[in-house]
């Protein structure tokens, strides 16, 4: 009774991820800033369900997102970005790093995009925290949708990074971002 009665105030709500609100933008906390929470990105396409139409995810400079998990977004257009639009030919600030997404254990880290994704001033890594390598890390999960990836830097994969089989009509646009050390196998 006690565990039933306590499990609403226990659960997270969508303000609970965000930092601030700048118009339709939310500006999304971080691993840190959440207690080590690795459910963020999946959270917050769960949470969003009244999302307005251009909802914005901004994610902080020297960021941290893991997924424990391989989240999938909603059936709407979702747009992440990262809070610095430098880029990344000229970022030579460590102090001013890209957000880093990336899987947080086995084969967790992967987003499967149900509708139009747009990626922006994100660090991709499809290798975990515990350093073990996941297969894919964008899926298309409907027909004709598109991924844009831009300004974007990509790295640490065991297979590919975009993935679109068997999924038809799906769209993926890049522009401005490095692919580097794109296989973490020997």
């Amino acid at each position: 009774i006690i565990l039933v009665a306590l499990s609403p105030m226990l659960a997270q709500e969508l303000n609970d991820y965000v930092e601030a609100v700048r118009g339709d933008t939310l500006v999304i906390r971080d691993f840190f800033d959440m207690s080590e929470d690795a459910t963020i990105i999946e959270q917050i396409f769960a949470l969003d369900d009244a999302a307005p139409a251009g909802r914005v995810y901004e994610l902080k400079t020297n960021g941290y997102y893991p997924m424990a998990a391989n989240p999938t977004t909603p059936a709407r257009p979702v747009t992440i970005i990262g809070q610095d639009y430098t880029r990344v030919v000229n970022a030579d600030d460590p102090a001013v790093a890209q957000p880093k997404i990336c899987g947080y254990s086995g084969n967790a880290g992967a987003i499967t995009f149900n509708d139009d994704l747009t990626v922006k001033n994100c660090a991709v890594y499809q290798i975990a925290a515990d350093g073990t390598l996941g297969w894919a890390f964008f899926g298309a999960g409907t027909a004709d949708k598109t991924l844009t990836l831009e300004n974007c830097l990509m790295e640490h994969t065991r297979w590919v990074m975009l993935q679109s089989n068997p999924v038809p009509g799906t769209s993926v646009h890049i522009n401005d971002c490095y692919f580097v050390n794109m296989t973490g196998e020997p």
